[in-house]
């Protein structure tokens, strides 16, 4: 009788571990980006497509504007489609609009994304929809406070785009924490117009980018942000992400809606109170020393995890190279 080889016993036991990991990191994997289905369409949540096919979210702030994020501009304006009311992106859209007027955002860095901000004007003004307001407060959101992505991105268990409209919660971030965090795992610091947030396994994907950042304020929705950067939504570990704050950019956005977009005679209840243009957000440095913060749990643990993580999978899968080779 030939028995097993002490190496090949030594392998056998392993890859059972190596395989609940796996598995166990496989149904969070599928977690991320899905959510669940809103069940039903959001007024203020837009669908951006280019010659008929979807390629962003996007944020009713008027009844003709849309806010979106400046990576989802159309190479001509013909080609933009907004679609008002959807639920399920397979029926037939209760409103579709063109674009008669867009506006990138100056200081807009497409390698870095920074300042990824963008507006629409449409052709027409949507009737029936109610359009979402915006933060202006820079202390809001609270730390730590609960938000949520809507969209229709991509699921990863499918790896498509779901064709209904889902929302995700997740947990806003305060910029030295996340600073903090990701400089200290070797990811990118945001900046001061950045709002990062995190989930354990989940969040925004492609497709929601452009989409809104909601904080709900006993019910009534508050725009605080539009998705950004969605890290490395198609791996294992996720790490946060970035939104635009609107904090950072309403200035902005009231001067060019109601200086640059406005037609003659058209009229905005804000534009009254704005009078002088407001300077675009600069792109703060990070700091020059990582600012020293004492995390919550949830985020403390979340790095880690994010960091550990990686780093068993590798070694697992080089310690089973190396028993592979020995035998």
């Amino acid at each position: 009788m030939q028995f097993l080889s002490p190496i090949a016993l030594l392998l056998f036991a392993i890859l059972p571990i190596v395989a609940s990991i796996l598995n166990h990191e496989q149904d969070k994997r599928q977690l991320i980006a899905g959510g669940v289905e809103t069940g039903g369409a959001v007024d203020y949540a837009v669908i951006i497509q280019h010659d008929g096919s979807f390629v962003c979210g996007g944020v009713l702030i008027a009844n003709d504007i849309v806010l979106t994020a400046a990576e989802c501009k159309a190479s001509v304006i013909d080609s933009y489609e907004i679609l008002v009311g959807v639920y399920d992106r397979t029926e037939v859209p209760p409103v579709t609009q063109s674009v008669v007027k867009e506006l990138v955002h100056p200081d807009y860095d497409f390698l870095n994304q920074d300042n990824d901000i963008m507006l629409l004007k449409l052709n027409e003004s949507i009737v029936g929809y109610d359009f979402i307001e915006m933060n202006d407060d820079p202390e809001v959101p609270m730390d730590h406070g609960m938000l949520n992505y809507t969209g229709w991105g991509i699921m990863e268990d499918s790896e498509e785009f779901s064709n209904v409209l889902r929302t995700v919660e997740i947990v806003y971030v305060p910029r030295d924490e996340c600073y903090d965090s990701l400089t200290n795992a070797g990811l990118e610091a945001p900046s001061e117009s950045d709002l990062c947030t995190f989930a354990f396994f989940k969040g925004g994907c492609d497709g929601d980018i452009g989409g809104p950042l909601i904080l709900d304020r006993d019910g009534t929705p508050l725009l605080v942000g539009i998705l950004s950067q969605p890290f490395q939504c198609g791996e294992l570990f996720a790490p946060p992400q970035f939104s635009m704050r609107m904090s950072s950019f309403v200035g902005w956005i009231n001067y060019s809606i109601c200086y640059d977009l406005r037609d003659s005679g058209e009229e905005y209840d804000f534009c009254a109170d704005v009078t002088v243009p407001v300077a675009a957000p600069s792109v703060s440095p990070a700091p020059s020393s990582p600012i020293v913060s004492q995390m919550p749990d949830s985020s403390t643990t979340y790095i880690a995890s994010y960091i550990y993580s990686k780093y068993l999978f590798v070694v697992s899968l080089m310690l089973i190279a190396s028993l592979i080779s020995l035998s």
